[in-house]
């Protein structure tokens, strides 16, 4: 019991992934393996949109060989999901990549045009009304059933 409350302690239960787009999860074109990277590599970002890792650490964490994840990577620069840039260390050597999180990952409300977009089409200069919801003109409260009463009458619904 210790443990695990130590496990709670030391990462500060910032176990998941941020909001995430369904983009990616609807792309057929994508793998479920290179659709697992990429979750893996929204929940490493946190709230920003990129971070910095490698292929091994990655490996380590799905279970997969380096060169399964460099053609999950691959893939997923192929279809416009992430962007990377090598990380040199002091000496010019390759010490792990930058993977940067595109617009396509991020949820719509994360989007600034859309957002200001939707902001200026429900505000209340345009006759929205805020905490109200309309029904549309084909929804109709219904008051009565179709059904007919034992006296051929039509009755009211609950």
């Amino acid at each position: 019991m210790a443990f695990r409350s130590l496990i709670i302690i030391c990462y500060g239960g910032a176990q998941y992934a941020g909001h995430m787009a369904t983009t990616a999860a609807r792309d057929r074109r994508l793998t479920p393996q290179a659709k697992a990277v990429l979750m893996v590599l929204r929940a490493r970002c946190g709230n920003g949109t990129h971070t910095a890792t490698c292929k091994t650490t990655l490996a380590h964490i799905m279970g997969v060989c380096t060169r399964s994840i460099g053609r999950y990577i691959r893939e997923l620069i192929r279809f416009g999901y992430i962007e990377t840039r090598t990380r040199r260390g002091e000496g010019g050597l390759y010490v792990g990549l930058i993977a940067t999180i595109t617009e396509k990952v991020l949820p719509c409300f994360r989007k600034l045009p859309w957002l200001a977009g939707w902001l200026a089409q429900n505000s209340p200069v345009n006759g929205a009304i805020p905490d109200r919801t309309e029904l549309s003109h084909r929804a109709r409260p219904r008051t009565w059933c179709t059904r007919r009463g034992r006296q051929g009458a039509p009755r009211r619904c609950a």
